[in-house]
């Protein structure tokens, strides 16, 4: 057993139980919400996937629609696909080792100005 220990106090302050900390945790209810709508989503996530295939091209209705849409120049719409590559498994904007794409690393990688970047995002 390691010295990490979780103990359950009863009542009156005597030891109840005591619980090898590297085999058990404490987590509260909020963190288990989140654990169950993550683990959910991601299910969903996958079982899209098994479907329809993990790349870009899987959304045909929404691809059409940003084709189709007059708010977006053919160039944004090439910089919006060229974007949709570096979408990691999870369905973010990520660099190679899945840090998460911030403002203006999206610029770096569409290596473009400030001022034409401004009127993209």
């Amino acid at each position: 057993m390691s010295n990490n220990h979780i103990i359950l106090m009863g009542e009156y302050g005597d030891i109840q139980k005591k619980l090898d900390g590297s085999k058990y945790y404490i987590r509260s209810k909020y963190q288990d919400e989140l654990v169950k709508m993550k683990e959910k989503s991601k299910g969903e996530f996958e079982e899209f996937n098994e479907r329809t295939g993990k790349f870009i091209w899987s959304y045909p209705e929404k691809i059409q629609q940003l084709i189709k849409s007059n708010e977006f120049t053919k160039s944004d719409i090439t910089m919006i696909f060229y974007l949709a590559t570096f979408i990691n498994g999870t369905g973010y904007l990520a660099y190679e080792n899945r840090v998460k794409l911030n403002k203006k690393g999206i610029q770096n990688k569409l290596e473009i100005g400030r001022t034409l970047f401004g009127k993209f995002f």
